[in-house]
């Protein structure tokens, strides 16, 4: 009984969550971010943070590559962006989350797409964009952490849920 008591305090004290495992590090990347939105990186770094098995890192701030831009739209291509990031991320890193303030945009049916992100799945490499979010403060930011929610899902291997079919 005396074990039973010990081992339910320990489990209340400590939940089943990610004892004893390594921690995954996500880094976030401005690129290219307007400087009045530069508080977004907080809040995302905060979102993540609520779950205790993440360790963020915040990089300094760098241009978009080159080699994605389209200059037929005078937009970024977002899986030239996410070849980009895989290259560049760290071996110690996890996962690696890009938020710029630039257009980006997927190639899809023979046509160009204006996106809010992009991310592998799975895969470790993801992209925001807050160009079509708007400039409403709370607003933006409650969009920016849904979509961060979204593309870190697609990363961890998560599909989009498909609607169920009218009966």
């Amino acid at each position: 009984m005396k074990k039973l008591l010990i081992f339910c305090l320990i489990v209340l004290n400590f939940g089943c969550g990610n004892f004893g495992s390594k921690l995954i590090t996500i880094v976030i990347l401005p690129m290219e971010l307007n400087q009045n939105q530069e508080y977004l990186i907080d809040e995302i770094k905060e979102l993540i943070l609520e779950k205790k098995e993440f360790n963020i890192v915040v990089l300094d701030k760098c241009d978009l590559p080159q080699s994605a831009w389209y200059e037929p739209r005078k937009r970024y291509h977002a899986n030239k962006i996410l070849q980009h990031l895989k290259k560049i991320k760290p071996d110690s890193v996890d996962y690696i989350l890009a938020l710029t303030s630039k257009d980006i945009s997927i190639s899809k049916g023979g046509k160009e797409w204006g996106i809010f992100g992009l991310g592998y799945e799975p895969g470790v490499a993801s992209v925001i964009s807050t160009f079509r979010l708007g400039n409403n403060k709370k607003l933006l930011t409650k969009r920016v952490l849904k979509i961060t929610k979204h593309e870190l899902g697609h990363n961890f291997g998560l599909p989009i849920a498909k609607a169920p079919k009218p009966a």
